[in-house]
């Protein structure tokens, strides 16, 4: 189902507005193409029902959007983003650009297109996570280097968590990936969960300050106060006070038409 097709059967489905977030939920969305949409093993196999479901039985509260759309491609994504964000997700996990790779896609469109993806979400007010993806290998080693180069070029830019490679542990691996060797098995997915899982969590969930720190903030905040006092009962005196260094990750890629 091609994006444009998802977005006509949502609304004809009369899920034109999708349901917001609840104040006590977190939700993330993950946009993606068939990997995410779990192409061969069902949506309730994919990598973000998994993690739906890991994260229920630890009793986090969290909510997943899958809208991951088989054959979808960057250019789809940054068409249905805006539609999406109606949700209101708190996450925004993009994984897209697996079809831009296999149909050759110039980087500098990718680059565009993700960049579009990224700042609609982040205008919305959602956090993004960037899943990197790269070109087979019949594409070139020029074209695999300038692809995957549009990934960390944009996650440094836009200063978003970046994980290098959405495949990672899975690509490459018979065991893991069905028959048409692209999209993985039902263990291929769990592999993926695992490892996205553990790079997600303390994003979702960043870690307290250590005790010292806040023992150390309160202390400061109580100093401030005597600090004051202490100037109120000594004679005034006069005179006392109390780059985007990233290129533009189409550079990376001049050039380079596919």
């Amino acid at each position: 189902m091609g994006p444009m097709r998802w977005i006509q059967t949502m609304l004809l489905l009369g899920l034109a507005v999708l349901p917001a977030r609840s104040a006590e939920q977190t939700t993330v969305l993950f946009l993606g193409d068939s990997i995410t949409a779990g192409r061969g093993v069902g949506e309730a196999a994919a990598y973000p029902a998994l993690l739906e479901r890991r994260w229920r039985v630890a009793g986090e509260q969290r909510r997943v959007i899958n809208a991951g759309v088989s054959g979808d491609t960057s250019k789809g994504g940054a068409a249905r983003i805006d539609f999406l964000l109606r949700s209101e997700p708190d996450w925004v996990v993009v994984a897209l650009g697996g079809n831009d790779a296999l149909r050759g896609l110039p980087p500098r469109r990718l680059a565009a297109n993700l960049t579009r993806i990224i700042e609609a979400a982040q205008a919305a007010g959602a956090k993004v996570v960037l899943m990197g993806m790269r070109a087979p290998p019949n594409m070139g080693q020029t074209y695999q280097r300038d692809f995957a180069a549009v990934y960390a070029a944009l996650a440094e830019r836009h200063a978003v968590p970046f994980y290098p490679f959405l495949l990672a542990g899975v690509a490459g691996d018979p065991a893991l990936n069905q028959g048409d060797r692209i999209h993985p098995t039902r263990a291929g997915q769990r592999v993926l969960a695992d490892k996205i899982g553990a790079f997600l969590e303390p994003l979702l969930d960043p870690p307290p300050a250590p005790e010292a720190e806040v023992e150390e903030e309160e202390e400061r905040e109580k100093e401030e106060p005597a600090d004051a006092d202490a100037g109120d009962a000594v004679p005034a005196s006069n005179g006392d006070t109390a780059e985007d260094a990233v290129a533009d990750p189409a550079a990376a890629a001049s050039g380079q038409e596919g």
